[in-house]
């Protein structure tokens, strides 16, 4: 498929676009669900973000319906009711298979509040983690992972007096800065009933989508938190000149794998298919196997997976070379 084997820059410049304005839009769009650039991700995935949006009969955007928690309200609905389940603080070291006949896998974890190390024994595993992590935990020897290229992001809550004024419309959920290198900000309260709420939290984004990732993860270690704090204060003063003195309180986290991009060849290259091929007993869940990171894709591949354990479907097998 031609639009996957090219980037989206390559196709708008086909299709005779040449204005700065749209450039910026599109590289925004782009940025913003899938972590790169419009010369870093291909053309398919590029008209995928816009003709996957519904429309009404006006063609204007249907109204948007999300939670003041954003997916954390997702994620709380699924974790409720398996709450006794769930095993925090604890890190997968190595999955392997077992020695003993009561298993079929050994799992080294790690506790780091603990500092101890255990191995848990079990038949069946949803490997659910970003798919570059496989060739250190299932020491997997095929080059099913060469090639895959992850975004490094940036998340900053800004806990704030007053949500600030400025220049353009007033703030909203979603608050975007013309030719920023940001993806702007939202309010986290926005949605919250209590309209007399003053103070706030402003969740500011940055998608670093140029290609050469590594060289942006090392740069991305070297920043210290005051640097990124006046890089993120000099981007929001173009548009909210008073940010600095209505800000109480910064938390900053880097993400040097955020989120898998859809980078040329990778949606229809066949790659996707077999990342998701599973071991006997071993199922991968991840919006990795699907390209596009969104909760959608994520739930999807847990709920296959959740099938292919529960014998709901067949499933095609490869032996797992430890």
């Amino acid at each position: 498929m031609k639009l996957d084997r090219i980037n989206f820059f390559e196709y708008i410049k086909e299709q005779g676009f040449r204005t700065k304005e749209l450039f910026w839009f599109l590289d925004y769009s782009v940025r913003d669900d899938f972590g790169g650039s419009m010369n870093t991700v291909s053309a398919w995935i590029g008209l995928h973000y816009f003709c996957s949006r519904p429309v009404d009969e006006n063609g204007e955007d249907l109204t948007l319906l999300t939670w003041p928690e954003g997916n954390g309200f997702l994620v709380e609905k699924l974790r409720s009711p398996i709450q006794s389940k769930i095993q925090t603080e604890t890190l997968i070291e190595k999955v392997k298979p077992s020695a003993s006949k009561k298993a079929r896998f050994e799992v080294q974890v790690y506790q780091p509040f603990t500092k101890e190390q255990k191995h848990l024994l079990c038949d069946s595993i949803v490997y659910a983690l970003p798919a570059f992590t496989r060739k250190y935990i299932l020491d997997e020897t095929s080059n099913v992972t060469e090639g895959l290229v992850y975004s490094p992001w940036l998340v900053a809550n800004l806990s704030v007096d007053k949500v600030p004024t400025g220049k353009g419309i007033p703030p909203c959920w979603d608050n975007v800065i013309y030719q920023s290198p940001s993806l702007g900000y939202i309010v986290s309260t926005h949605q919250d009933l209590r309209a007399s709420r003053e103070k706030s939290i402003l969740t500011y984004y940055q998608a670093f989508g140029e290609k050469d990732t590594i060289s942006t993860r090392k740069r991305m270690m070297k920043t210290s938190w005051e640097d990124w704090k006046e890089s993120i204060f000099f981007d929001l003063k173009k548009a909210h000149p008073d940010i600095e003195k209505r800000t109480q309180n910064i938390d900053v986290m880097t993400y040097a794998h955020a989120m898998i991009r859809p980078i040329p060849g990778l949606i229809w290259g066949g790659q996707r298919e077999k990342l998701s091929v599973s071991y006997p007993n071993l199922h991968f869940a991840h919006s990795d196997l699907s390209g596009i990171s969104i909760f959608e894709e994520a739930l999807t591949r847990g709920y296959n997976a959740a099938n292919k354990i529960l014998g709901e479907q067949k499933y095609e097998v490869s032996r797992l070379d430890l």
